[in-house]
């Protein structure tokens, strides 16, 4: 069980993006308590970069760990929804990686797990947590500039630029990473349109999309 309200986070995966968010979970006053790799080596040395008690080198040897209160997933998506049931099932609560999963149906079935289990899990979309974002919430929604008439949002980077990323970033794989760039960027852009409006769903979307290089 947790001790004094700290929380004890294992983190499935030695993706880079975990380097950041272990430094969250200490900034937190919260514990780096274990990590897990598919092979032991990455995982040691994750840990050992990054303050984590323990390494594993297959999940479930992760999910069986009772000093593990809650895992993050920054899996690539098409792995999410398997490896979310399965630590839903094993009582650990949970911080996925945007997005979630691949589709609605998977996401519900994440959340029917979680409910029926008892466990919490959230999507990992920091601003979302915000206080600016509260703020900006509050002017919006007592009508202090009006309406909205018109949402314009912008998220990017300049990856396509950089050869390495072209070479092995997931959002450029359709088997890890279905979505690409809109359920990866996308998913900042398209929660603050609906923060814009008041989270009221549209009736109808449509798109227009840009090659590179094409």
């Amino acid at each position: 069980a947790q001790q004094h309200g700290v929380i004890r986070w294992g983190f499935v995966s030695t993706a880079g993006i975990g380097v950041k968010n272990s430094k969250g979970v200490k900034a937190a006053g919260s514990i780096c308590q274990a990590v897990a790799s598919r092979s032991l080596a990455p995982a040691e040395t994750f840990a050992r970069e990054n303050g984590f008690q323990k390494a594993y080198g297959t999940y479930d040897e992760l999910l069986s760990d009772p000093l593990v209160d809650a895992l993050y997933l920054p899996t690539p998506t098409t792995h999410r929804a398997h490896f979310a049931l399965d630590a839903i099932a094993a009582g650990k609560h949970l911080l996925i990686d945007k997005p979630v999963c691949s589709n609605a149906k998977e996401v519900q079935a994440i959340m029917d797990a979680a409910d029926k289990k008892g466990v919490k899990w959230i999507d990992g979309v920091h601003n979302m947590h915000n206080p600016r974002l509260a703020y900006v919430r509050d002017i919006m929604s007592n009508s202090r500039f009006g309406s909205v008439k018109y949402v314009h949002a912008t998220m990017s980077f300049a990856g396509m630029q950089d050869p390495a990323f072209v070479k092995s970033n997931i959002r450029l794989d359709a088997q890890l990473e279905p979505l690409g760039a809109l359920g990866d960027l996308g998913w900042y852009t398209i929660r603050m349109i609906l923060v814009a409006v008041g989270f009221e769903v549209p009736s109808s979307v449509t798109a227009t999309a840009t090659y590179y290089n094409r």
